[in-house]
Formats: C-alpha cells, sequence, structure tokens
C-alpha cells in the first residue's frame, strides 16, 4: 500500500501515453502481491482484549466444550493464520478459544476457520472447521466440522443443550446435552440429513448406480459418519 501511494505522488498529467499503461501495470502488479500476502500472511501472537471466564460453568454438569483439552491448531483469520495455537471450541457459546500463559483466552477478530491436529503427524486426525454455512436450523457464524468437501459437502454441526436434572438431595441441577446434526450443501441448497441411505443416496442420485456399487463393495454402513464421508469423497471423485 505504502508503494502504490508514493507513485501516485507523481504528477500524472506529464507521462507520455506509453508510461502511463507502464505505471497501471506497475500498480496492478503491486495490489497482485499485497493481495497475495494478505492471504498467505502468517501471523505470530494473536491479539484479544476478551479473557473467557472459566467459572462460569462451574455449577452446570458436564463440558461446555467440544474437547476438554487443549488441542494444537491453526486458526485463520481474515488478516492471515495464526499456526501452532492451542486450542478449545466452546461449543455451546460457539467461540473459539486459545491458551496463552495458563490463561484462556477469546479472539479479538473474527474467526473464519480453524484446523484441529491432535496428531500433528497423522493428517487423517486433522479436523477442519468452517463457518457460513447456513440453513433453516444452522445459523451462518455457527462452527461446522468439514467431513467432506467438493460439488457435495458433508458437514457436521456439534450442539450443546442446557437441561433440568433432578437430583436427590440436590434438587435440580442443570446439565450439559450433546447433539450432533449433519448437513449436505451442494451448489443449490444446504439440507438437514440423517445418516441412512435414503438421505445419503438421495443427495447422489445423479451417479446412483455408480455410487451404489461402490457403497457395496466396500460394505459401508450409512449409518457410521466415517463411510458417509467416504462414500462423499467416492462421489466427488467421479466426472
Amino acid at each position: 500500500m505504502y508503494g502504490a501511494a508514493f507513485l501516485f505522488r507523481f504528477d500524472i498529467s506529464i507521462l507520455k501515453h506509453k508510461d502511463m499503461k507502464k505505471l497501471i501495470i506497475v500498480l496492478l502488479f503491486i495490489s497482485g502481491v499485497f493481495s497475495l500476502n494478505a492471504q498467505d500472511n502468517i501471523l505470530i501472537d494473536p491479539v484479544t482484549s476478551r479473557t473467557f471466564d472459566s467459572q462460569k460453568y462451574s455449577e452446570i454438569r458436564g463440558t461446555p466444550f467440544l474437547m476438554d483439552k487443549w488441542t494444537n491448531g491453526s486458526v485463520t483469520i481474515r488478516r492471515g493464520v495464526y499456526k501452532n495455537q492451542q486450542l478449545k471450541l466452546d461449543v455451546y457459546n460457539n467461540i473459539l478459544l486459545f491458551e496463552k500463559d495458563g490463561g484462556s483466552f477469546e479472539f479479538y477478530e473474527p474467526v473464519l476457520g480453524f484446523t484441529l491436529t491432535p496428531n500433528p503427524s497423522d493428517s487423517s486426525s486433522y479436523m477442519y472447521f468452517i463457518n457460513g454455512v447456513s440453513s433453516n436450523a444452522l445459523k451462518p457464524e455457527q462452527f461446522v466440522q468439514v467431513l467432506a468437501k467438493g460439488r457435495l459437502n458433508f458437514y457436521r454441526s456439534d450442539i450443546k443443550l442446557l437441561s433440568d436434572m433432578n437430583e436427590i438431595n440436590k434438587g435440580v441441577v442443570k446439565i450439559f446435552n450433546n447433539s450432533t446434526r449433519y448437513y449436505f450443501k451442494d451448489s443449490t441448497q444446504t439440507q438437514l440429513v440423517k445418516l441412512s441411505q435414503k438421505d445419503v443416496l438421495g443427495m447422489m442420485s445423479d451417479k446412483k448406480a455408480i455410487v451404489e456399487e461402490y457403497m457395496n463393495r466396500n460394505k459401508l454402513n450409512l449409518k457410521k459418519e466415517k463411510d458417509v464421508a467416504e462414500l462423499v469423497k467416492f462421489y466427488n471423485s467421479q466426472n
């Protein structure tokens, strides 16, 4: 940006036609370089002004988190990527936290997506999350896990619900309950689905024969998340 601003200080009226064309090319090149650098920028230290209050869930049974332990991962914001962060997703409030100096903090800037790497040396353990997906039962700011992507996308949405439970000698206590939903997204719609042959195969009807042959040959059970993800990846690989 500073280079571009500097060039504009020249009196453009003194430039000849050929020089003007050269100037435009240079400015376009500089603009492209800065745009590329912004996308690939590796950020060092997350900026925050919000400390997470770890006591606000102390009276509730269960956990509001996707995983209780801090997990290594990377975070994408508009300015770039924070790598090698210790992360934890507060599913109940849909807030991604990072650990610093023994404390829990919220990101100051909006998080566009993040990756959890429980076992950094094993890419099959990686968990990819994005937001911006919406449907009647899914808000665009909610993080969803990407299980398969391509022409047909397969997402998992984890939700924490609060409910009351009666306990002897304690009365009514609040507990976190887990709820998992699955979505398919193609070029026209995002649809809530059940893990069943009817719902899954219904989203791949244009490749029905070859998809069913692959499913039967590999003995895939479409009530299992892993098998559905495998089938969607196969479907996406077909022209």
